[in-house]
């Protein structure tokens, strides 16, 4: 690369960290019943908690007999990522048996041919947590699956 391109590409690169430290913000939150203070960053957009760590409280630690130590909680939030994109409106769904939530995608074919290729089949059961869906409804967010998995993962839609 030439000179000039590379120090074309620097402030690219510097203009990008500059945006996304504009998209981002450090936070403290206050202790609860299981932690010290912790600290996460979130997205100024949205209520977005990721990388998340936190002192664990003593009393914790000592009921399970590690007196004297200090233990550190961390996470990547990947939950509070997948809500935003799925439009997911409850974190407690994640851990829930509500069928309406953990089975509305299920594996119901799976076959091999003699060349290796392979074909899945899927039901997926489109359900709002809110309300009943219209048949226009699903119908358009069907075809917005076809088309996001067709795209993204470079796949044959039969």
């Amino acid at each position: 690369m030439k000179e000039q391109e590379i120090e074309r590409e620097k402030r690219k690169d510097e203009e990008h960290v500059v945006d996304l430290l504009k998209l981002i913000s450090l936070h403290e939150t206050w202790p609860n019943p299981f932690n010290h203070v912790s600290l996460f960053l979130s997205l100024k957009e949205k209520w977005l908690e990721v990388l998340g760590c936190r002192v664990t409280e003593q009393e914790i630690l000592k009921r399970s007999g590690k007196t004297n130590n200090v233990a550190w909680a961390f996470g990547l939030g990947l939950e509070c990522l997948a809500m935003v994109l799925f439009d997911i409106p409850d974190i407690r769904l994640f851990w829930s048996s509500d069928e309406r939530f953990t089975s509305q995608v299920q594996l119901i074919d799976n076959f091999t041919n003699k060349k290796g290729m392979t074909s899945h089949c899927y039901r997926i059961a489109y359900q709002s947590m809110e309300r009943s869906l219209t048949d226009d409804e699903i119908n358009e967010l069907q075809w917005n699956v076809r088309e996001l998995v067709q795209n993204k993962l470079n796949v044959v839609l039969r």
